[in-house]
């Protein structure tokens, strides 16, 4: 195992190099990296999306909804499934069953008003999906980078004690390829 010769490559410092002479922590920690940035571009893209989505059914909200005689007929003019839509009849729905004895204490604008919140309140809750796993990724990419490091710092600490038993000859050929390498040098 002592004499295995390290692979070379033309870019010490490239993911290539990194792949073929990292180890099994390396590695793994690299595809950790990996994982968690498709997820965040998964989650970045989508919310790009529905953003997109929910700007332009405002704007035919805007259009369509205020222009309306009545808001039934304005909830009409609302493509069905829209955001808008959905917010626009639990309005109604509300006020159209503010009839009964729970609701005899509650006065009908705030009964709506509540309605009306929930309705919101879902509608944001559907746009922060995905949040979570952002701030996750966002907080702890950093510290998984960063546990790697002990790994490689050992592995070119072994790898340049292993070329040091060699000879000077041997070091005058040494390639740096790892970070470390000006520390272990300026130690001798």
């Amino acid at each position: 195992m002592e004499n295995t010769p390290v692979p070379t490559t033309d870019n010490p410092y490239g993911l290539e190099a990194l792949w073929s002479a990292g180890g099994l922590v390396t590695r793994s920690v690299l595809v950790l990296l990996v994982i968690m940035s498709l997820a965040s571009w998964y989650v970045i893209l989508t919310k790009l999306w529905d953003q997109r989505k929910l700007k332009q059914s405002a704007r035919v909200a805007e259009k369509q909804f205020w222009t309306a005689p009545s808001i039934k007929d304005g909830v009409e003019r609302l493509k069905k499934g829209d955001d808008f839509r959905l917010v626009a009849e639990d309005g109604l729905r509300a006020a159209s069953h503010h009839d009964g004895r729970l609701t005899d204490r509650i006065d009908l604008h705030e009964w709506i008003t509540m309605s009306l919140q929930r309705a919101v309140d879902q509608v944001n809750s559907k746009l922060n999906s995905g949040l979570g796993l952002l701030a996750t990724v966002g907080s702890t990419a950093p510290f998984v980078a960063k546990r790697n490091s002990p790994t490689q710092r050992r592995n070119c600490a072994s790898r340049w004690q292993r070329r040091r038993r060699h000879g000077p000859r041997d070091l005058n050929r040494f390639r740096p390829d790892c970070w470390c390498v000006n520390d272990f040098r300026a130690r001798g």
